[in-house]
């Protein structure tokens, strides 16, 4: 099934009308009348839609709705990278790979942001409405990683470091992945990390990666971790 989005309070009601930008996005679906479509707000909400285009106003009619819980959170610290495209496909890729919440570091060593918060929201939400998330993670962006780490006390911390354990351990409810940025973690952030009471190292293959690529090795890493420790 394919799915748009819709982020209008929804009142209950059968029948949506589609705004201008939904009308695009059900046009380039290429959906006929009759076909199937979800409809996402977000914030959990998913309405199982048919498409009519027999009438001179084109509408969705609801058929089934569901109301999802939030998932278990998950924050990535995403370090802003000298690529725009680079940055934006590590932005999506971990979207994709189910965190609840972005945060866009400006590090000490980090490049100027080329991406408008505008333009990073416009992203996710076409990986969620490509990968059909009914809950869409939450993106903030912060240069202080002291402020930032302040902001989980009780969250399990992961690093991508070359020198670090290949044994992955068991982890809490609430998970913050970090990868470096391309030219390092500066002393002071060294510092920080150091002094943080549940960090784990953690190494990924045995060569050197990408800031973009640890960001979604790491990432992808924590989410088959849970999915095995489910089964």
């Amino acid at each position: 099934m394919d799915y748009i989005v819709d982020r209008r309070p929804y009142d209950g009601g059968g029948t949506i009308v589609p705004t201008e930008d939904m009308r695009r996005h059900l046009a380039a679906l290429r959906l006929r009348g009759d076909e199937y479509v979800g409809v996402l707000n977000g914030r959990g909400l998913l309405l199982i839609c048919r498409y009519s285009t027999n009438t001179s106003s084109p509408h969705l009619t609801v058929v089934e709705s569901h109301l999802y819980s939030p998932p278990c959170p998950l924050t990535i610290i995403l370090p802003v990278l000298h690529h725009r495209d680079r940055f934006e496909f590590a932005l999506e890729k971990v979207v994709e790979l189910g965190v609840t919440e972005i945060v866009v570091w400006n590090a000490d060593h980090a490049e100027f942001q080329r991406s408008t918060t505008v333009r990073m929201l416009a992203k996710i939400e076409a990986a969620c409405a490509q990968c059909g998330r009914v809950w869409f993670p939450e993106l903030r962006e912060d240069s202080d990683l002291t402020a930032i780490l302040d902001s989980y006390p009780l969250a399990d911390v992961v690093v991508g470091d070359a020198g670090g354990h290949l044994h992955r351990e068991p982890l809490s409810n609430h998970v913050v992945v970090l990868a470096g940025p391309e030219g390092g973690l500066s002393e002071r952030e060294q510092a920080v990390l150091a002094n943080l009471p549940r960090l784990h190292r953690w190494r990924v293959g045995e060569y050197r990666l990408r800031a973009e690529t640890a960001v979604v090795a790491l990432t992808t890493l924590v989410v088959t971790g849970r999915s095995s420790a489910a089964t």
